[in-house]
């Protein structure tokens, strides 16, 4: 027999699964392919840039992803086969003079205008549009770092007197050891051009913090 704590812990998650935005579902995905992302830097750089282009496309699709769930939210009865965009959304709220849904417009069409003009978020919209129209996005540049460690050690010599100052035993030093060279891995770095300072990865943790703050926003309305 199934416990009943058992039972209710599921139905609970069905729940919870079921009252999620989809916005929030697609930053799901997008932390998906972020985490495969950090296990592929530097090391295989084919399947980083597979993951690197589904991050992008799936991070840009949040705020468009969020007007669909608002759209159902308020009850404006805009379709799968119509077009959605922030202006269709806000003459259908005008229409039905949805003054939750308006509010909710004019707040998101004020954060996705800072987000194009953010220094982050530019290359957010830039690169995901080549991505989905021109090409496979890369890294603009690599940096390869060469770091090479040598321990080198010191001979000591030792002498011995009594109580009198008289010398009575002297060790000769040992020769010294040949230098240990020790060679690390090279250190690899992938760039965009835009920020020539941070890496590609760590620019990708800013995108994405930046879209989950935004859904996190959207979700006081």
């Amino acid at each position: 027999m199934i416990p009943e704590s058992f039972l209710r812990k599921k139905v609970k998650l069905l729940i919870m699964q079921y009252l999620e935005m989809d916005a929030e579902k697609r930053l799901k995905e997008a932390l998906y392919h972020l985490r495969n992302m950090e296990q592929m830097y530097a090391i295989d750089q084919e399947r980083f840039i597979y993951e690197l282009n589904c991050f992008l496309i799936t991070l840009r699709s949040i705020p468009d992803v969020l007007l669909e769930d608002f759209n159902k939210k308020y009850g404006l009865g805009i379709s799968l086969d119509e077009e959605l965009t922030p202006q269709v959304f806000e003459r259908r709220a005008q229409e039905l003079n949805k003054k939750d849904a308006l509010c909710f417009i004019e707040w998101w069409n004020k954060r996705v205008g800072s987000m194009r003009k953010d220094r982050y978020g530019s290359v957010l919209f830039r690169k995901r549009n080549i991505s989905v129209h021109r090409r496979v996005v890369t890294p603009d540049s690599i940096q390869i770092t060469l770091t090479e460690t040598i321990h080198l050690t010191d001979s000591v010599s030792i002498k011995v007197y009594d109580e009198s100052g008289n010398l009575v035993r002297e060790e000769e030093p040992s020769p010294p050891t040949t230098p240990v060279v020790e060679n690390r891995p090279p250190e690899v770095d992938w760039f965009f051009k835009e920020i020539p300072k941070e890496n590609v990865l760590d620019v990708c943790r800013k995108l994405f913090q930046m879209l989950k703050d935004f859904v996190t926003e959207a979700k006081a309305f």
